[in-house]
């Protein structure tokens, strides 16, 4: 078992899960909600003691279908099938914040900002009934597999994490996300 954290809004965390995820170790990694910060406002135990750990083997093996290349993407854009999902701020998706060639965002995509996850003073993840109620509204459902992307990968991984929590069986992150989409002038946006 990995347990993961780091000390912001679990951001980098969820990065590295969507990435044992991809190479295999799934179902054996979790997230610590809230962080490190969290842990120490609740005024846990920490120390500075590095533990011994055994040595453990484990066989990675890519696991190709929690991947969405370009290419991936583009065959499937008019798939009713998939759902393509746009973790960024609402001014990204617009294309008023630009952090590309081009701003706006991928054909068809939904807009659910990944900040929407958390509890804003805490930086812990909403309840499980709010998540799923925040998806259910933007229309992003577990019938369909989901197809998520940010500016690189970072904040896609947040919101892969997210939907594996409300048991969405089927997603994939987009990598390369909108710093390779918005900057291929060949590549269609809204």
């Amino acid at each position: 078992r990995v347990i993961l954290y780091d000390d912001g809004n679990s951001n980098w965390a969820t990065r590295v899960f969507w990435t044992l995820e991809y190479y295999g170790h799934g179902g054996k990694v979790s997230i610590l909600n809230g962080g490190f910060s969290q842990w120490e406002r609740e005024r846990r135990d920490i120390t500075t003691i590095i533990p011994r750990v055994e040595r453990a083997s484990f066989r990675s093996g890519a696991q190709k279908e929690k991947l969405a290349t370009r290419e991936y993407l583009i065959a499937n854009l008019k798939n009713p099938g998939i759902q393509v999902l746009d973790a960024r701020s609402v001014k990204e998706y617009t294309g008023e914040d630009r952090r590309a060639a081009r701003g706006g965002h991928i054909p068809g995509a939904v807009n659910v900002n990944w900040t929407d996850h958390l509890v804003p003073e805490a930086a812990v993840f909403k309840p499980t009934k709010q998540l799923k109620e925040l998806y259910e509204t933007a229309g992003v459902t577990g019938d369909r597999e989901v197809i998520i992307y940010c500016q690189s990968g970072m904040r896609a991984s947040h919101t892969y994490f997210v939907l594996r929590l409300l048991g969405y069986p089927r997603l994939r992150v987009y990598d390369g996300s909108w710093q390779e989409w918005g900057n291929d002038p060949t590549l269609v946006i809204e």
